[in-house]
């Protein structure tokens, strides 16, 4: 799951999924990840918990986090390449 998490944010972050929610918007790295860390968390209310439940939100949520790292770093090479007049991504 992290490889394929990271491999959709390098790979421009979002996936041809329409969200249901919020107007019908992509679904991206970013969010499966945070949706993954919810559901670990929902568990442990109302389904089984492990202690590897725990852990898993917390890797979930360290992943959103690289994603979204990932994300800026790229969002501020592309504002630098504008400034620079090469507008492409």
């Amino acid at each position: 799951m992290y490889i394929a998490l990271m491999g959709c944010a390098q790979q421009g972050s979002s996936t041809p999924l329409s969200a249901a929610i919020d107007g019908g918007s992509l679904i991206d790295a970013h969010d499966v990840a945070i949706m993954m860390a919810l559901l670990k968390i929902a568990r442990t209310k109302l389904g089984k918990r492990t202690s590897d439940t725990y852990i898993d939100a917390s890797a979930y949520m360290a992943i959103a986090g690289e994603i979204e790292a990932v994300t800026e770093k790229e969002d501020e090479e592309f504002k630098i390449d504008l400034m620079k007049g090469k507008p492409e991504r």
